[in-house]
């Protein structure tokens, strides 16, 4: 090929890769939201990418207590008086993929991205 036609295809693979940069590095990063429910309703909610120190919130139900720790990003079950502590040994959370759970309690902790929002039919 003539030395024209490879320079208009860097030029153009150049420009392309500049455009799409700019457009990743300044897209704003969507937050997560997490949410505590005590049998299906919520009681907390908390954007975890807003956290700025950690914290440790405590959920009072009729069935027990648990203590959650909720840090940037992250959000685990700390302590609970249920009697096999299987929520606390879940560990920390930080996407959708699993919710934190304490059958005993009826809790559930799940994340959400902050963008999601229901359909309404008309």
């Amino acid at each position: 090929m003539k030395t024209w036609i490879w320079i208009v295809i860097i030029a153009v693979v150049a420009v392309v890769s500049v455009t799409l940069s700019v457009v990743f590095l300044t897209a704003k990063p969507q937050g997560q939201i997490a949410e505590v429910l005590v049998d299906g309703e919520v009681v907390y909610s908390v954007d975890l990418s807003q956290v700025a120190e950690p914290y440790d919130y405590v959920v009072e139900t009729p069935y027990g207590r648990n203590t959650l720790r909720i840090e940037k990003g992250r959000i685990c079950v700390l302590d609970a008086d249920c009697p096999h502590h299987e929520c606390v040994e879940q560990g920390y959370i930080r996407d959708a993929a699993y919710p934190l759970v304490c059958l005993p309690h009826h809790l559930v902790v799940q994340i959400r991205k902050a963008s999601d929002v229901d359909t309404v039919s008309q």
